[in-house]
């Protein structure tokens, strides 16, 4: 088989059997260190899973050795973070490279729990980062929860149609499918912008582009400067309480401090009515 292929976070192939397990610690003065170890493939070991399960349990035993050797509880929440998520980057790779988008049990993350969860770590991390992984509890992320909850703690730009804009949308005899691949951006959110629902800069932009037609005449910029959903803020929390899980079978904690943090009550919205002319685009897209 070809090892060269093989792709499992913190080893590298070094040719023949031969694999390199590296690793960024942190020793007890706070000084980062690296700690290396070499391991060789038995020749009874000829398929990808076999190496593989070979390769994840030496380095839980190298986990393991690192615990024994430096104290991992000493070490911030943003370094754990970051080791979380880059394990996590390598476990969706293999899925996508071996098309196992979709199968469980063989990744850490989906692709999309991954993207979501980059997205969140800078704010984790600004509030929570600088705090030892031992000394941090459920009061700080109690803490956190309701700081996300505050007024202003987003600062979203969205973007509306113009009259102009929208007078373009009704000369175009497209379907909104079809358009949507054209200009490109997500169908439901050009029905979205066509129904005076704001879109992100990014699908401003691209109709913009599309159009060929200046940004200022095309949209207007609305700021929302409400506090996060008490989804969103539970999927935050879900976030940390997954990194403490990760770090307790890395043994580098022994309890997870997410454990005693109740997640907010999510209130089902009443849904709208949709007016006709809402009901007219909305067909006219599918």
């Amino acid at each position: 088989m070809n090892f060269e292929t093989l792709k499992i976070s913190n080893f590298q192939y070094r040719g023949g059997r031969t694999f390199r397990y590296r690793a960024r610690i942190t020793d007890r003065n706070g000084k980062k260190v690296n700690f290396e170890r070499k391991v060789v493939i038995p020749n009874d070991y000829n398929t990808v899973n076999k190496v593989k399960t070979f390769l994840e349990i030496k380095k839980a035993e190298f986990i393991n050795e690192q615990g024994n050797y430096f104290n991992q509880s000493e070490r911030k929440l943003k370094d754990i973070i970051a080791e979380y998520l880059e394990q996590a980057s390598s476990s969706v790779s293999n899925a996508i490279n071996n098309k196992n988008e979709y199968e469980t049990g063989k990744r850490m993350l989906s692709i999309k729990t991954y993207e979501t969860y980059k997205d969140y770590a800078p704010r984790i991390t600004a509030a929570l980062g600088d705090i030892k992984i031992k000394d941090l509890t459920a009061v700080h992320i109690e803490k956190f929860k309701i700081a996300l909850s505050k007024s202003g703690i987003r600062n979203d730009a969205l973007f509306l149609a113009t009259e102009k804009l929208l007078e373009k949308f009704k000369n175009i005899k497209m379907s909104n499918n079809k358009l949507s691949k054209e200009i490109p951006i997500n169908r439901h959110s050009l029905v979205n912008l066509r129904l005076g629902k704001g879109v992100s800069l990014k699908t401003a932009n691209n109709v913009s582009n599309f159009f060929g037609s200046k940004f200022e005449d095309l949209f207007t910029e609305k700021i929302s400067q409400k506090g996060l959903s008490a989804k969103t803020i539970n999927n935050y929390c879900a976030f940390i309480s997954s990194v403490f899980e990760w770090a307790k079978k890395a043994r580098y904690i022994k309890d997870n401090p997410c454990e005693n943090v109740k997640k907010f009550r999510v209130c089902k919205t009443e849904r709208k009515s949709i007016a006709n002319e809402e009901m007219k685009i909305f067909f006219k897209s599918l």
